[in-house]
């Protein structure tokens, strides 16, 4: 009993000293990585976490190479495993679920404004887009999760300075976490909470799907999308104007890649709907690339997501254009 009670003498201390440890270094270390936002580890499953993932990726194994983002329609485009093998430079696929619009690409590009490594710009940054995503889409109320990355700008404004210490300590507890777990993972592919690797195509083995495709289309009646009205309007505009502006501040060199796209677009919104985009990009001056005239609608699997086809076709162009594109810009 005597040297039971001896080693809990010695043990207790021993933990109060540990932590006592742990909590100076979170309290005192300055993010050496990245200073990651509020929501990361959510347990719920929402784009915001995969996108975040994702770029904790890209800056762990390719942070000299190109980052890739945008909606599903990305995610859904190529697998970057079948294209690495095949170019010099490392490029990831930072495509994620979102509602499909300029909103969503600003709140992804706000996550990697807000949380650059001190002295970094991405060196290529590449971001898929196309003209239906110029939308105004103010009726949906799904934040996907980015309403769960509240800055440190927002914290601020709060007087409860005591929220802020818990907040900015829990902040760097979890960073610290996540920083071993991503080591742990170096040599794998980080998967989401529901067991799906990120940098997987979730529609990988699916060929057109009418009843995908239908119901769709009757979401997009529901929703009033057909309606030319709702299409490239002032506010979207100066949205996608900020986009351009975030773009060209966290990355060295931008590039806007037009996303393929179905022929309902035309049949239901014009022909020519989907050159806003390319005269806006041309008009203004920015670099952007348009193959979508290589695609057609049996490339699809619904009316924006690749299929298996679709998609191969899709990374055989990409690849071509990144020799390009790391011939020019990259050294």
């Amino acid at each position: 009993m005597q040297g039971s009670k001896f080693n809990k003498r010695i043990f207790y201390p021993l933990v109060l000293l540990l932590y006592i440890f742990i909590f100076s270094y979170l309290i005192t270390t300055q993010h050496n990585f990245i200073h990651i936002n509020k929501g990361i580890y959510s347990t719920k499953n929402l784009p915001a976490y995969d996108f975040i993932n994702k770029y904790f990726y890209y800056l762990t194994n390719c942070s000299n190479g190109i980052f890739f983002i945008g909606p599903s329609t990305v995610r859904e485009s190529f697998n970057y495993i079948s294209i690495k093998d095949n170019i010099s430079s490392c490029i990831v696929n930072g495509g994620v679920s979102s509602n499909g619009d300029i909103y969503f690409l600003n709140n992804q590009l706000s996550i990697l404004l807000n949380n650059l490594p001190p002295n970094y710009k991405i060196p290529i940054l590449i971001i898929g887009i196309n003209s239906r995503m110029i939308v105004d889409r103010s009726f949906l109320k799904r934040d996907l999760g980015f309403n769960d990355l509240l800055s440190i700008e927002q914290l601020s404004n709060k007087p409860n300075y005591l929220d802020q210490i818990l907040y900015n300590l829990n902040l760097k507890k979890k960073y610290f976490l996540f920083y071993i777990i991503n080591f742990l993972n170096k040599y794998n592919l980080i998967k989401t909470k529901n067991n799906i690797p990120v940098f997987e195509n979730l529609y990988k083995d699916r060929e057109f799907d009418q009843v995908r495709f239908n119901e769709q289309l009757e979401r997009f009646n529901e929703n009033r999308l057909w309606n030319k009205k709702k299409y490239f309007n002032q506010k979207e505009i100066d949205i996608l104007n900020n986009v351009v502006n975030i773009s060209n501040q966290i990355s060295t060199k931008t590039i806007f890649y037009i996303m393929p796209y179905h022929s309902i677009f035309d049949q239901k919104l014009g022909k020519g709907f989907e050159n806003f985009l390319p005269m806006y990009f041309t008009e203004n001056n920015i670099l952007f690339i348009d193959n979508t005239s290589f695609f057609n609608d049996k490339d699809f699997i619904d009316i924006g997501h690749l299929n298996e086809q679709g998609r191969e076709k899709f990374q055989q162009i990409l690849t071509k254009n990144i020799k390009s594109i790391t011939n020019d810009f990259l050294p």
